[in-house]
């Protein structure tokens, strides 16, 4: 197991542990997370890694991940392939990977139309909130709020998504008394919860885009 220094602050400790001062923190962390050397010292932060993908959510019912820039929040809608290309600006979500050259990355998720960029937050009591802004070039205590631990399904074409800020709480999609579904963050109780898990096919045209620009 890599050697994990007394003064350091592992990204994969909960939030609310004051790891920088225990320096018996590596021992309560998860075994998976013991390997990760990404540590916090003093002014370093965590930094973006690469370039936004872009990708677009399925929940395990089939309806796509829609935001509606109306209602301000996330829904979940049964579309065609053809309606999806129509509605592009709110179907495709971004992906920003941080790190800080450790094996595990933490994800910020945002949509953009032709205007502005929103990044998902779930800082206000566990609830879930678009915010106006592009995705920092770095994640410091104030901005924590819009990051998640992404997670693959073993046997599963899914992922998930953990806040960093509540532990053992996802994304999830909750149905409406109106029919309709939205996504929201939820505790999950069971790990076979299928409202946390989500299928995701990428975006080549904004893929392609965003290699483009990075070469200007």
């Amino acid at each position: 197991m890599a050697a994990v220094d007394d003064d350091c602050q592992e990204v994969g400790c909960a939030p609310q542990v004051d790891c920088k001062f225990n320096p018996n923190f590596a021992n309560s962390m998860e075994p998976e997370l013991k390997e990760n050397t990404c540590c916090l010292r003093g002014e370093t932060t965590l930094k973006k890694a690469g370039f936004p993908i872009c990708i677009m959510l399925k929940n395990s019912k089939n309806k796509v991940l829609f935001f509606s820039k109306k209602e301000d929040m996330a829904i979940f809608e049964e579309m065609s392939d053809e309606e999806m290309e129509g509605n592009e600006l709110w179907t495709q979500f971004m992906l920003q990977y941080y790190g800080c050259g450790g094996p595990k990355f933490l994800v910020a998720i945002s949509v953009k139309d032709e205007n502005k960029s929103y990044l998902l937050s779930c800082k206000s009591d566990e609830e879930l909130q678009f915010k106006d802004g592009d995705f920092p070039e770095k994640i410091e205590d104030k901005t924590q709020d819009i990051l998640f631990w992404q997670k693959r399904i073993i046997g599963l074409d899914s992922i998930k998504f953990e806040s960093f800020l509540y532990p053992e709480h996802y994304l999830a999609c909750e149905e409406n008394s109106n029919d309709s579904d939205k996504l929201v963050l939820k505790e999950e109780l069971d790990s076979d919860e299928t409202s946390t898990m989500f299928v995701y096919r990428t975006c080549k045209k904004k893929d392609k885009e965003n290699y483009k620009n990075s070469e200007k």
